[in-house]
């Protein structure tokens, strides 16, 4: 006759998950004060908004650094250096109110 054992291992594995999600649930409220005891608090990952932000570091980077070289290259060159004081003073004449 097989040894049964003192205990269902169903319920007690219920009951360990059950005091390990209550012991996380006590870890949150204590995290995130102001929530009432009663309600269930579910942490969610934010890997989606990581990878929106290093992306969009990433394109202010590129933007930069192509200012940067733009920049570069009108201090360098003579045909830049002009075009690019040509659309400051436009830029500036516009902002004034006396462009077109």
């Amino acid at each position: 006759m097989p040894k049964r054992s003192k205990y269902n291992t169903t319920l007690v594995k219920k009951a360990k998950e059950e005091i390990a999600y209550e012991e996380e649930q006590k870890r949150l409220h204590k995290k995130y004060i102001g929530v009432d005891e009663n309600k269930e608090i579910i942490e969610k990952s934010n890997y989606m908004k990581a990878i929106v932000s290093s992306i969009i570091v990433w394109l202010i980077i590129i933007i930069l650094a192509f200012l940067v070289f733009c920049g570069a290259c009108s201090l360098v060159f003579e045909d830049p250096r002009n075009a690019l004081i040509t659309i400051f003073k436009t830029a500036i004449n516009y902002i004034a109110g006396r462009g077109q």
